[in-house]
C-alpha cells in the first residue's frame, strides 16, 4: 500500500466516523505531511483520492471541507 493510500484511508476513517464533520476544514497539508512524515505531494495525492470520492472539496481561501453526506434514497 502507498503512503498516500494510508492518509487517504485515516481521513476516510474519521470523517466516516464523523471525527470531522461535514463543512469542516481538514489540517492544512503542512499539518498532515508533518503529521504523516510524507512530503506535500504525498498528501494532494491522498486529498485527491478523496475528492474523486466525493468525500472533500477544495474552497479558496478556506482549504479543504469536508462535504455534506447525501444518503440514497431506496
Amino acid at each position: 500500500m502507498y503512503k498516500w493510500q494510508r492518509i487517504a484511508n485515516d481521513l476516510r476513517d474519521r470523517i466516516n466516523r464523523g471525527d470531522i464533520a461535514p463543512s469542516e476544514a481538514l489540517p492544512s497539508e503542512s499539518e498532515l505531511a508533518d503529521k504523516y512524515r510524507v512530503t506535500h505531494s504525498t498528501v494532494r495525492r491522498a486529498l485527491v483520492e478523496l475528492r474523486i470520492e466525493g468525500l472533500v472539496m477544495p474552497e479558496q481561501g478556506r482549504g479543504v471541507r469536508v462535504l455534506e453526506r447525501i444518503e440514497p434514497i431506496l
